[in-house]
């Protein structure tokens, strides 16, 4: 029986160990899928046990066993030191482990896939939103540009409309104007017609007066009446041919008065002032004279109206332009000889191919001008223009005249070659920009000239022109220079006429020469000594202190003061012996 039963421990030991065996087979065969932590309390003491992705878990339960339990070690319904029976407790513990995360791995796997489903449909209906948002903002900007397109094409038709309007009326003035023009020249043609028959009647009638006053003067006899009532006759007739003479001829006065209210309505709606009286042109002077010397006692808004309207009149009236233009006509006749005189002088000190070659100061150094003749001719464009022919000039363009060739520092001298210099009419000038540029010169060329008498030394003519270079131009007429200059244009001259009346061996001093420099000092004038400078207000201090009377009393002595003026106290200095010299 005993031999049965120890066969039968046997067989049973067998047992476990071949299941035993094949259980830690499958056991070792089971790893771990994420990584996992167990904590276990060790004698009071908790020890965490880790095993990572992939490793067996039998082995990592065998391995804490190993390290961290001796064989005196019992627990868990496990024996003294069995340390299968251990690593079995832990391994079924990592696998409950094991087992709860796999299960909480798919919860979380949704978790994290409805939040990230979430999130994606957060964002997709905050980019439709945004989408939609863009789109009205674009269907809103898109209107707005319709509408300011609209605006701007009504914007461009009124004002298409508003220039057509403005043409046909400017059209319209033009040719009220050109009919004006031509039925002025019309009644003038008239009446001048009618002024010589009247003027031939006229001289017809004075004669046949003269002759019977002639007869009547050589009459032996007694005055015949018959013939003092024939001159009285004729002298009425003269006297109503001249009042019908300065009698309008026109016969449509009714159309010209309506036509003439025409041109002042559109003058008023161009902003002009209108005057509404009619007066003769010394009338106007009158008042305006008047006007003027209300505005200068009273300075009231009412003068000045009354004095715009009448200089408007009076500045608009036929004779004020034909006394304008006579006054310019005998202007040109009294200055053009001198205007002449002075362009040949300027020229005399410009190269004459200075237009093509342009000027250096080197060349005109060695024609022999002085320096300061160098610096002002070639600094001076505007002086180029006497070499120039007047072809040339009229060539040139109004951006150049005002800039380059400008005038504003010219002397009357140079101003008077320059505008000897320049043409007539000017090609290329559509807007009559340079015939203002030359109009703008004549205006003070003479000023210039009008005043000519109070202008000082410098400014008649550059003092640096003494003798001419070797550029000088000689008359080639007699009648280019006049023997004589009238007095008033003598004075605004820089020399005198007697010149041109020198002989041609002795070329003529044009401008007085250059007065001498400071340096050029007779031998008989002794320079004074320089007065040595004074450094700073100390030295002035001294200079003071050396002029002021000294007082022996030490109480009233001038204390010593300092740079700036401040009193200094200075302690008496001593003496220092000094030791003899060691040979």
């Amino acid at each position: 029986m005993v031999g049965l039963s120890l066969a039968a421990k046997c067989l049973d030991g067998l047992r476990e160990a071949y299941y035993g065996s094949k259980t830690r087979l499958q056991h070792r065969k089971q790893r771990a899928s994420v990584p996992l932590a167990l904590e276990i309390q060790l004698d009071g003491a908790v020890v965490q046990l880790r095993a990572g992705a992939g490793d067996s878990l039998y082995a990592v339960a065998e391995a804490f066993v190993g390290e961290y339990l001796n064989d005196d070690f019992s627990g868990a319904n496990c024996d003294r030191g069995d340390r299968g029976c251990m690593t079995e407790v832990v391994y079924h513990k990592l696998l409950e482990v094991a087992d709860a995360d796999e299960t909480c791995a798919p919860v979380v796997v949704v978790v994290v896939v409805v939040f990230v489903v979430t999130l994606l449909l957060l964002l997709v209906r905050l980019g439709m939103k945004q989408r939609l948002r863009v789109r009205a903002d674009e269907a809103v900007r898109a209107a707005r540009k319709a509408d300011m397109r609209a605006v701007i094409k009504e914007q461009r038709l009124r004002v298409r409309a508003e220039n057509a309007a403005r043409t046909a009326l400017k059209a319209d003035m033009q040719a009220v104007i050109d009919a004006q023009r031509a039925r002025v020249q019309a009644d003038d043609v008239v009446r001048a017609a009618l002024k010589a028959d009247m003027t031939v009647v006229i001289e017809e009638q004075r004669q046949r007066i003269r002759e019977l006053e002639q007869h009547q003067t050589r009459s032996t006899t007694t005055t015949i009446p018959s013939t003092d009532a024939v001159i009285e006759e004729q002298r009425q007739r003269i006297r109503e041919l001249e009042r019908h003479q300065t009698m309008s001829p026109s016969a449509d006065v009714e159309a010209l008065r309506e036509q003439n209210e025409t041109l002042k309505g559109q003058l008023r709606q161009a902003g002009l002032m209108v005057v509404e009286e009619v007066v003769s042109y010394e009338d106007a002077k009158e008042r305006l004279r008047k006007a003027t010397l209300r505005v200068l006692e009273s300075d009231s808004p009412a003068a000045e109206r009354e004095l715009c309207k009448w200089d408007v009149f009076v500045g608009c009236h036929p004779r004020h332009l034909e006394e304008q233009l006579a006054n310019q006509a005998a202007w040109h006749r009294e200055n053009s000889a001198a205007n002449a005189l002075c362009r040949r002088v300027v020229a005399g000190f410009v190269p004459p191919e200075v237009m093509a070659r342009g000027a250096s100061k080197k060349a005109l150094r060695l024609a022999g001008l002085e320096p300061a003749a160098v610096k002002r001719v070639f600094e001076t464009p505007a002086l180029w223009l006497t070499r120039a022919p007047p072809t040339l000039v009229a060539r040139v363009h109004v951006a150049d005249l005002r800039s380059r060739y400008q005038v504003s520092q010219l002397t009357l001298l140079e101003l008077r070659a320059v505008y000897a210099s320049l043409p007539k009419d000017f090609e290329a000038d559509p807007n009559g920009d340079k015939s203002q540029w030359r109009a703008s010169v004549e205006t003070k060329l003479r000023d210039m000239v009008r005043s000519s008498e109070t202008l000082p030394p410098a400014k008649r003519a550059p003092r640096c022109f003494g003798e001419p270079a070797k550029w000088a131009i000689e008359a080639t007429q007699a009648d280019e220079v006049p023997t004589l200059i009238p007095d008033h244009i003598q004075l605004a001259l820089p020399f005198s006429s007697s010149v041109d009346r020198e002989p041609a061996a002795q070329p003529p001093k044009l401008v007085s020469p250059p007065r001498p420099s400071p340096t050029n000092k007779p031998a008989t004038l002794s320079t004074p000594p320089k007065r040595p400078a004074l450094k700073g207000m100390a030295g002035i201090l001294a200079k003071v202190r050396e002029r002021r009377p000294r007082d022996d009393n030490a109480e009233n002595a001038t204390p010593p003061r300092g740079d700036k003026g401040q009193p200094v106290s200075t302690p008496p200095r001593k003496k220092t012996p000094l030791a003899p010299r060691v040979p």
